[in-house]
């Protein structure tokens, strides 16, 4: 009898410290110091992302074989070495790899999620509703991933969908083809769209209405003359 009550005060002590280090890494994280100081260190990682991917945009030729292959560890050994992208080593490293390794230009959406997300930190506000906005943002991602990868396939900008992108690409025109890809790129774009928004497509009858209109009055023109 003496030992199941030593168990049970056991379990009662250890749900009951399980109980105050939950709370007190609630309250740490709840508290308005840290929320603000974890809201800016995203609001401005979030704008060094985003130079770093813009500036890859446009100097990558020139970096990509000082990037290519190197260990993360390798930016930091102090050796002298040219590098375009306006935020050094570490932003080419950083944008080589979301960009060319990754997920191509589809990697903003970092940046962009992560700025909402500390501002929001910051200054108590929304930019914009944000589970809809990560919603939308990762069929953006997804879908823009392979078509990029689609387009710029076999060129010098085919970093524009990244590793991602091209690994489904050559999956999917293995299975259909290139007209076939095609069509299915449009299709789950258009499936998103609807998903996501469930947009009105009166637009569309009203447009071959308006076509099949023009086509009789100039039937019937015909006709008089």
């Amino acid at each position: 009898m003496g030992a199941k009550n030593q168990y049970k005060n056991f379990q009662f002590n250890t749900t009951k410290k399980k109980k105050n280090r939950f709370s007190k890494i609630t309250a740490f994280v709840e508290d308005e110091r840290f929320q603000k100081t974890s809201g800016l260190l995203l609001v401005l990682t979030s704008l060094y992302l985003c130079l770093a991917f813009i500036s890859y945009l446009f100097t990558w030729k020139f970096d990509y074989s000082v990037i290519d292959g190197v260990s993360f560890g390798s930016i930091f050994n102090g050796e002298d070495v040219e590098i375009k992208n306006w935020l050094g080593k570490f932003g080419a490293y950083t944008a080589h790899r979301f960009l060319k390794v990754w997920y191509g230009v589809a990697s903003f959406a970092f940046p962009f999620i992560g700025f909402l997300i500390g501002f929001k930190a910051l200054f108590k506000q929304d930019l914009l509703p944000l589970v809809k906005t990560l919603k939308v943002t990762l069929f953006t991602m997804i879908w823009l991933c392979i078509t990029m990868s689609f387009i710029f396939q076999n060129t010098n900008f085919d970093f524009m969908g990244g590793m991602y992108g091209k690994v489904v690409i050559d999956y999917l025109q293995g299975v259909f083809n290139m007209i076939g890809t095609a069509f299915f790129i449009l299709f789950f774009g258009f499936s998103a769209i609807v998903l996501l928004f469930n947009p009105s497509l009166s637009w569309i009858v009203d447009f071959f209405n308006s076509i099949s209109a023009k086509i009789n009055t100039l039937k019937r023109k015909d006709s008089i003359n």
